[in-house]
């Protein structure tokens, strides 16, 4: 990592039009934007993981009340929070 420089990873065609419009990002922009990236996938990984307790919960208390435990909608949760875990 290095704040004086970055990699651009566009295509040729694009940066040649970037640096003919004067719109190269800035290294600020660059690392500001690299944090709030970061930081939507971690509350997305989360969110996900939230939604697995409850869900768990859930299941439990209708397996003790008797109606049986749906192991189906807890594992779409569960590959969903590890497909966030994946991404981050």
């Amino acid at each position: 990592f290095d704040t004086e420089y970055y990699i651009l990873t566009a295509s040729a065609e694009v940066k040649k039009q970037m640096i003919r419009d004067d719109a190269l990002p800035d290294i600020k922009s660059v690392i500001v934007a690299d944090l709030d990236l970061r930081d939507l996938v971690r509350n997305q990984v989360l969110d996900a993981f939230d939604d697995a307790k409850f869900e768990l919960e859930y299941q439990v208390k209708n397996y003790e009340k008797g109606d049986g435990f749906d192991d189906k909608e807890l594992m779409e949760v569960f590959l969903r929070a590890k497909k966030e875990c994946d991404e981050w």
